[in-house]
């Protein structure tokens, strides 16, 4: 992937997380170690098969085989909504929610606080340090509790959180009939880069300077990180890690999570652009549909078939003379290579209301289309993949090496991201709703999963009218 310029601005692109990440010097050390300390339990790499490659062959689907196939029944337990007896998961805003949310509803929405409203900006209220409240040694949370542990582990929701010190924020709600379909976690598989210190570890986002690259100083501290997944993770081990057999997740089918063939609200697949007729991404949003005009190819290509479906959504209050906001993640996914370019090809969404943009916001420039973009898959990723990514090569050659990266993350014969920043722009005052959404489409086979971290305000935010500003950063 080439570096991406930044269209109407003279300031230099750089990726604070990727970078960081492969600086050393400036890593904090992986705080809960390789090993248990009180049950002297090491994480061990997964005994790798090099003997079998990538099955090329999809398997086939049977609703009476619970284990390849997701339930369509009705929810079976609540996971949304805060409570507000439990200081944890409300602000000490007088406007926050006080609803709740089934688990695995049909999509409706959480109360919110009506139209969006912009205040008078003075100057940019982002705060300067995040206070963190994600650390799974606290005995002060659980780490399983839907109402709470998602939204800590991207650094937001914080107890007695205010605009000065974190991101408060109301109407939140996430959406998991299956407490298998995701963990908080403090890593995911064994390969360290560095002494004690994981690939796919919990990292501070680091601060940027003025030419937006990254600093040494800790702007958003992190101890753990959240996982979506299509299938099912295992369970922690003793260091708070997530170790996965060899190449797993190719047999590590459906979830028990609803499969109905809509998307959960306010995600409109449809094009949103130039006043909702679309062929003008970026330009001209309706405020309903993607204004990136970026899902809607994907959505029919997928038969508008997702399955397995994990969301999250909150609101949150821009601070004053903020123009945006990043947050990290990393995409795996056992589809690559086989499923390139067809139906099945499972989807990532981060979905935004805002008065700046309403769509989606996990996009890619097209390198075929200038100026237009395309939806987080493995089709957009493939190039990545293949350059830049964790990937298994040659591509489909039953011989290809599998990369140390992947070790124990059970996608040592597929694909991943390193980790990765997205970056959205919003209008400082103003009332925001996000979304995080993940689905196997198309089937309920071939897990995909997610990491999601450090979700932080941005003073500079970036242009959303240009697929090759907003949206993925991956150089």
């Amino acid at each position: 992937m080439q570096t991406r310029s930044r269209t109407g601005s003279p300031r230099p692109r750089g990726s604070d997380v990727r970078r960081l990440l492969q600086v050393p010097l400036l890593l904090l050390p992986f705080g809960f170690g390789c090993s248990d300390d009180a049950t002297g339990v090491t994480d061990t790499p997964t005994t790798i098969d090099t003997s079998a490659g990538p099955s090329t062959t999809r398997p086939s689907s049977s609703s009476s085989d619970p284990s390849t196939s997701s339930s369509t029944g009705s929810p079976t337990g609540t996971t949304g909504g805060p409570n507000t007896s439990d200081p944890s998961t409300t602000t000490n805003e007088t406007t926050s929610s006080t609803g709740s949310t089934t688990a695995g509803s049909t999509g409706e929405r959480p109360p919110d606080l009506g139209p969006p409203t912009t205040g008078e900006p003075v100057t940019c209220d982002a705060p300067g340090l995040y206070v963190a409240c994600d650390d799974l040694n606290d005995p002060g949370w659980t780490s399983d509790d839907p109402n709470t542990a998602p939204f800590r582990a991207l650094g937001i929701g914080c107890p007695g959180a205010t605009s000065e010190s974190g991101v408060p924020i109301f109407a939140h709600a996430f959406h998991s009939e299956d407490p298998d379909a995701w963990r908080v976690a403090a890593a995911f598989g064994t390969h360290e880069i560095s002494p004690g210190v994981r690939q796919y570890a919990a990292r501070p986002a680091y601060a940027l300077d003025g030419n937006d690259q990254p600093t040494d100083v800790v702007l958003m501290p992190s101890h753990s990180f959240l996982m979506l997944s299509t299938g099912r993770i295992g369970p922690l081990t003793g260091s708070k890690a997530v170790v996965e057999p060899f190449d797993s997740q190719a047999e590590n089918g459906a979830n028990s999570n609803d499969d109905g063939n809509t998307p959960p609200a306010p995600i409109e697949p449809s094009k949103g652009s130039n006043n909702g007729m679309g062929g003008d991404p970026f330009q001209d949003c309706d405020g309903i549909g993607d204004c990136s005009d970026t899902l809607a190819p994907q959505w029919e290509l997928g038969g508008a078939d997702p399955n397995d479906k994990i969301w999250m959504q909150f609101q949150t209050t821009v601070p004053p003379e903020t123009s945006g906001y990043r947050f990290d993640f990393a995409f795996f996914s056992s589809e690559w290579p086989m499923y390139v370019g067809t139906g099945y090809n499972d989807l990532f969404i981060a979905w935004q209301i805002s008065e700046a943009y309403t769509g989606n916001t996990t996009f890619l420039p097209d390198p075929e289309n200038p100026g237009e973009g395309l939806p987080l898959t493995i089709t957009a990723l493939d190039p990545y993949f293949k350059t830049d990514g964790f990937a298994c090569l040659p591509a489909g050659d039953p011989g290809c090496q599998p990369p140390s990266e992947l070790e124990s993350t059970g996608f040592e014969r597929r694909a991943a991201t390193d980790w990765v920043a997205a970056e959205a722009a919003v209008v400082g005052g103003e009332t925001i709703e996000i979304v995080f959404f993940l689905a196997d489409m198309s089937d309920a086979l071939l897990a995909s999963v997610v990491l999601l971290d450090n979700w932080r305000w941005s003073c500079q935010g970036c242009v959303p009218t240009a697929a090759d500003d907003c949206g993925v950063i991956l150089d």
